[in-house]
This record gives structure tokens, sequence and C-alpha cells, in this order.
């Protein structure tokens, strides 16, 4: 009877910990900390991530013993990340490259109401401005299936993407056009007409692609790592880019606008392109 029960209490725990094991299934080796928090990511996880590539290339100009002056962060200019796990091996995922840019040149001209007034002024100046917007945007959504060994995981899958971009310009100019200056002193046109605003061809990118990468998750839920893809895509522009300019019409005693196209046609191209998509980054899990 002893022994009976001995091997009746064994087996009872043996038992107990493969069913331990089967519903908690992240308590590999590697997989948890000390404290028994899991490390890697497990099913039904969300996991937001950024491109680390623009801060680990500012804070190793900051410790640089070049001699170079002190940088400046001028911005974020990378990928945001997303995932949700379907379970501990697969999940989905989104990633956007978003950059928006907006610069303004500026040039001084002769202000031709003060030269009218006093040629020899030497102050009769003013000034014209160019605002130039670009906007750039980059959607991938993908299926992501991983494996590893503790603390390091590989990932790969595939993807659609599409992208997006354009660019706006606005003049305004520091002489105005009117019936007593129908050719005022600017910077851009020839005088008599000029531009006031114009737009380029959006042009869209769309395709298919794959990806690979690791992630080492240096604490619990928290990794850094790396990615490259492969993707093919097309390329082209799908509609007209357009200016529009000014002119004084002596017939209506008016400034009158016209709208052009820039381009008589539109472009397009395919290609086969290898691309870093992710360069370094740091992914989150909650």
């Amino acid at each position: 009877m002893r022994h009976i029960f001995i091997l009746s209490l064994g087996a009872a725990l043996a038992t107990g910990t493969l069913a331990n094991a089967q519903e908690n299934p992240t308590r590999k080796a590697g997989t948890v900390n000390s404290k028994g928090i899991s490390i890697i990511p497990e099913a039904k996880d969300f996991a937001i991530g950024v491109d680390a590539t623009p801060f680990l290339s500012y804070f190793g100009n900051v410790f640089s013993t070049s001699g170079n002056p002190a940088p400046v962060f001028s911005g974020f200019n990378g990928a945001l990340y997303g995932k949700y796990f379907l379970s501990d091996k697969c999940a989905v995922r989104v990633k956007l490259n978003l950059h928006l840019n907006t610069t303004q040149e500026s040039a001084t001209v002769r202000d031709d109401q003060r030269f009218m007034t006093n040629p020899l002024d030497v102050n009769a100046t003013t000034v014209d401005y160019l605002d130039t917007r670009s906007s750039t945007f980059d959607l991938r959504l993908g299926y992501e299936m991983r494996r590893g060994y503790g603390r390091l995981q590989g990932f790969y899958g595939g993807e659609v993407l599409i992208g997006r971009s354009r660019t706006k310009s606005d003049y305004t100019y520091g002489n105005e056009m009117t019936g007593l200056n129908q050719a005022p002193t600017s910077n851009w046109g020839t005088g008599t007409e000029r531009p006031v605003a114009s737009k380029s061809a959006a042009n869209l990118r769309i395709g298919l692609g794959g990806f690979a990468g690791v992630e080492y998750f240096f604490t619990p839920k928290i990794a850094i790592g790396g990615e490259l893809g492969l993707a093919f895509y097309t390329n082209g522009s799908f509609n007209f880019g357009q200016t529009t300019s000014e002119s004084f019409n002596p017939a209506t005693n008016s400034v009158q606008t016209q709208t052009h196209r820039i381009s008589q046609r539109a472009t397009n191209a395919t290609g086969v392109q290898t691309l870093t998509t992710g360069n370094i980054f740091l992914t989150f899990h909650f």
C-alpha cells in the first residue's frame, strides 16, 4: 500500500506539472524572468514600435569626439509600427512611414512703389516668398510568423504596400499687380505673368513584399531589432500636376488667374526594389 501511495502521488504531481506546462506554454527556459513574468509576446498582445535610427544617430553624434559642433535634433523621420498577436507565433501588423515637410524661400526685390517715389532710395526693397509643402506616406499591412529561443526571436512574413507623395507651392509677392503696375518686379515669372500656386502630380506606389528580421528582448515585453524587406511594386503618376498664374487683363482692367497643366501625360513604371524597411527599432508589447 505504501508503494502504491507513493506511485499515485508521483503520477498526480507529474500530471499537474504537465497540465501547468500546457496551460502556460511561455514557461520555457529563457522566456520568463526571475519573477515569473513573460519576456516574449503572447497571444492577444498588442505591440507598438518606433524607428530608433534617428535617435541613435543623434546620441552617437552627441558623444562623438570628432570636435564637430553639437548636433541639433531636427525631428523624427522614420517608421511607426503596430502589431496584434493572433497567437504566440503569429501576428498581423501595420507599418506607417509619414513625412510632412514645409520650407519657405524668401528673396528681396525692388519695391516698385517706393522706387517710383524716390529712385535714389537704397532701401526701396520688398520681399517675395515661396512656401513649399511636401507630403509622403507609405502604409504596409502584413502577416508575421515568429520562432526563436529565449530572448532572441526571429520573424518573417508578407505584406501589401501603398504609398503616395505630392508637393504643393504658394507664392506671395511684395509688389502687388495692379492697373498702374501691370508688370511688377518679381523673383518668379516673366513680369506680365507670374505663378501664384502649383502642385505636382500625385505619385502612387502599390505592391507586394516580404520581410524578415530579428528582435532581442532585453527586458520583459520590450525589444530592439532590425528588419530587411524585398518588395515588388508599381510606381507612377495617376493624374496631372498644375500651376496657377496671374496676369493683368487690360480689357477688364483687372487681374485674372489661369490654371495650366504642368505635363501632358502621366507615367508609370514597375520594378523590384530591395530596401531596409525597419532599420533599428524599439518595440513595446502590452
